[in-house]
Order: structure tokens, then C-alpha cells, then sequence
């Protein structure tokens, strides 16, 4: 089947505008409750560990697979960005440069929820680094310009 990339296009936008539109408003829900983003994407990572993501995770990858969850972490990015480049510094140290299409074009959820873009990254960059956490991976993601740069380790606990 033929897919124009017009309609290609559509669709990742629209996949976009689902994902983030849907996380704006919990932002603010979530605020308007007195939680701050942390306190949001702590709960959120709290529904996985009750239902026993991590440790399956675990099983199937074994603890601390900086690897893995590199490519994990590309795979759950490409549905919100333009490319993703990823540079091996090292065996043990992955860091991966993306393009978030929401840096670019900040959807209009974000004024009429009163949730600013640095709030929007916060929460997605704090639920990155809470579920590394618990598979026993580092990740630090920083924002600079249109980009999003992750680097990811094996915990050194």
C-alpha cells in the first residue's frame, strides 16, 4: 500500500499531538493538585513498578543494560522526533542526540493548560531517568536549542 508522505507526515503529527496532548493536560491536572513534575512522573513510574514492568524488564535484559535501554530510549523517541544520533563515547557510556518535533513547533495544549514547554520536557526527561533508574541505568538528558542529548550508563551502584 502507497502512503503519500503528506498523509505520513499527518499521521506522526497527529501521533504527536496525541501523545503530548494528552500529557499537557495531566501536567496541569496534576499541578492544579498541588504536585509538582516530579511528584507526577514518580506516580506515573509507581504504576509500572505495581504491575511489575521493571522486573520483567529485568528478566528479559538483566539489570544495569545500559545497551538495551539506549536502544529502548531511541525506539520511544522516534515516534516524537525528527532523527536521533547516537555517539559511543565509550563500552560503557551512550550518549544520543534527538530532535524532539515539540522543541520545534510547541503544540498550542501548552497555552490553553498553562503548561510551559519546560515543563513538558521535565516530565519526560524526569520519567526517563526514574525508570532507568530502577533497571539500573544513569541517564542525564539535557535541552539545548531544538535538541535533546541523553547520556546513558550502567548505575555505578
Amino acid at each position: 500500500m502507497f502512503i503519500s508522505k503528506h498523509k505520513e507526515t499527518d499521521r506522526t503529527a497527529s501521533w504527536i499531538n496525541s501523545l503530548v496532548g494528552n500529557s499537557v493536560p495531566t501536567i496541569a491536572m496534576a499541578k492544579s493538585c498541588g504536585w509538582s513534575i516530579i511528584d507526577l512522573a514518580n506516580w506515573s513510574v509507581e504504576q509500572y513498578c505495581a504491575k511489575g514492568y521493571h522486573d520483567v524488564w529485568i528478566s528479559k535484559h538483566g539489570k544495569a543494560n545500559a545497551n538495551v535501554y539506549a536502544d529502548f530510549f531511541v525506539q520511544s523517541r522516534r515516534h516524537v522526533s525528527e532523527h536521533d544520533s547516537i555517539v559511543r563515547r565509550s563500552n560503557t557510556q551512550i550518549t544520543i542526540i534527538s530532535t524532539p518535533l515539540y522543541l520545534r513547533n510547541p503544540p498550542e495544549a501548552l497555552f490553553f493548560f498553562e503548561v510551559d514547554l519546560e515543563e513538558l520536557c521535565a516530565y519526560f526527561a524526569t520519567l526517563a531517568v526514574r525508570h532507568a533508574e530502577l533497571l539500573g541505568v544513569r541517564v542525564h538528558i539535557l535541552y539545548n536549542k531544538n535538541n535533546e542529548v541523553a547520556t546513558i550508563a550502567p548505575s555505578s551502584e
